[in-house]
């Protein structure tokens, strides 16, 4: 028996099927409600044939998201048993609610930077001005506003103090600025920030179609016109990966930088493993529904992400888990260098190479600090489903193995162990090299997670504190 949803709840399906819709639009994928209008198909049969090979989003009887290519079909007996194991309530076995049914075709192979191209431009668009050109490099102006930072703009940079905000997968630096706006005491750390700097930057750059590497490489040929005395930086998620190969790889001799990780994958993060790239995909549809879906940092982004690996998915191999998995995230350049995976070679070769600086010293050209947290919900209501995707200890294999995504504490999208470590030394049994320097630590928390950092009073009194503003 099922009943009725309530109003909040259909709102709350309208607004998950806004966001994936606009997602997937940017892989070229089209809803079968759209297809069927343009074609005039007559209902039934035809459009049975379509749902067969679409690519669906359902609410299923638990109330979590789940991605299925194909009509999925009523949970079986097995179900209620693996539920138990997994101490789920038991809920009777109604069909899932469907909310989007979305068709794709096929891409080639060769034309996968294409979508990844489309993607990014779609979910990350300053990242290119108005005359289409990949830049990303603006200006924050007395009047609260990014402003765009031209080519002829960059020679008034040399031997000057320069903030830089880097933002995060999926992300802009417009959400990272709202975020501080909302924080207390945030409008006073920007208004100090125009008074204590020469300029006050941010980078917007592509997260799926170029590693955070090439992103460096980006923004390094940009100050090679106009070179910074002093470069503070405050660096979101894979924006702490572009810092790192910038000042650690292209940065100009004369620039010392100071860099704040904000829950930056130094060790790569759990959530781009090839091996459960399926369950990622659900994992980050429920959490970005578990802490909202409200503009700026919120879960949209997560939802949105989801939405785009899962069409990726469905276009390239008409699947969304194949044994293929490691081939196809690798096709994900800024996917692939985020991995926690033997094979990532970009995210080694920067691990391995680190020690150049001592970073915690005064006087070391690169110095770096960390601000964390271990999100900890109360696991009940709407955060009851986080059990199916993190291991918890004593769980067997059997137990966490089919959604289990991160093998231990997280902020909902980073490893908390991967944020502060740069490296190894020491063999055959390699020690982490940590970042010694915690601008803050929030612990566990039941309200601090990867996309609300900035909201947080605590971000705006380390970020001044360590920069002395």
């Amino acid at each position: 028996m099922t009943t009725e949803p309530t109003s909040k709840a259909r709102e709350q399906d309208l607004l998950v099927r806004e966001i994936v819709s606009d997602a997937l639009s940017g892989l070229g994928c089209e809803p079968i409600d759209a297809v069927i209008a343009a074609k005039k198909m007559r209902a039934a049969p035809q459009r049975a044939a379509l749902e067969s090979r679409a690519l669906n989003l359902v609410r299923d009887h638990r109330g979590l998201l789940r991605w299925h290519i194909g009509t999925p079909s009523l949970p079986g007996p097995g179900h209620e048993l693996l539920a138990k194991r997994r101490g789920l309530r038991r809920a009777p076995l109604a069909a899932p609610i469907v909310l989007s049914q979305t068709l794709f075709e096929k891409q080639d192979t060769s034309k996968v930077s294409d979508l990844l191209i489309a993607a990014d431009r779609k979910l990350s668009r300053p990242a290119w001005n108005e005359a289409g050109q990949l830049w990303g490099l603006r200006r924050f102006t007395k009047a609260g506003k990014l402003v765009p930072f031209e080519i002829a703009d960059l020679p008034t940079l040399a031997g000057r103090s320069v903030l830089l905000i880097i933002h995060g997968t999926f992300s802009s630096n417009d959400a990272v600025m709202r975020g501080f706006e909302k924080a207390p005491g945030g409008g006073a750390l920007l208004s100090a920030a125009l008074k204590r700097y020469d300029f006050v930057l941010a980078f917007d750059h592509p997260t799926l179609a170029q590693s955070p590497m090439l992103n460096a490489f980006d923004l390094a040929t940009k100050f090679a016109h106009g070179t910074p005395k002093t470069l503070d930086v405050i660096a979101h998620s894979r924006g702490g990966l572009v810092a790192r190969w910038f000042c650690e790889g292209f940065r100009q001799e004369q620039t010392r930088c100071r860099v704040i990780m904000v829950g930056a994958p130094l060790a790569g993060t759990s959530l781009a493993a090839p091996a459960r790239i399926k369950a990622v995909m659900d994992f980050l549809s429920n959490a970005g529904e578990g802490i909202g879906l409200a503009a700026g940092l919120g879960g949209g982004v997560l939802l949105m992400l989801a939405g785009s690996l899962a069409g990726f998915f469905a276009r390239v191999t008409g699947a969304l888990s194949t044994p293929l998995a490691d081939a196809i995230v690798a096709m994900i350049p800024g996917l692939s260098a985020q991995s926690r995976h033997g094979s990532n070679t970009e995210l080694r070769a920067l691990r391995v190479n680190t020690g150049a600086f001592d970073f915690a010293v005064a006087a070391s050209p690169v110095r770096y600090w960390v601000i964390r947290s271990n999100f900890a919900p109360v696991e009940s209501g709407a955060w009851g489903f986080i059990k199916s995707f993190v291991a918890r200890p004593g769980a067997s294999f059997l137990d966490s193995a089919a959604d289990c995504v991160f093998p231990g504490t997280n902020d909902l999208v980073v490893d908390l162990d991967s944020m502060d470590q740069t490296g190894e030394q020491g063999d055959p049994q390699p020690v982490p090299i940590l970042i010694a320097n915690i601008a803050h630590d929030f612990g566990d928390s039941r309200t601090v997670h990867h996309c609300n950092y900035f909201e947080q009073r605590q971000t705006v009194e380390s970020v001044r504190k360590v920069f002395g503003f």
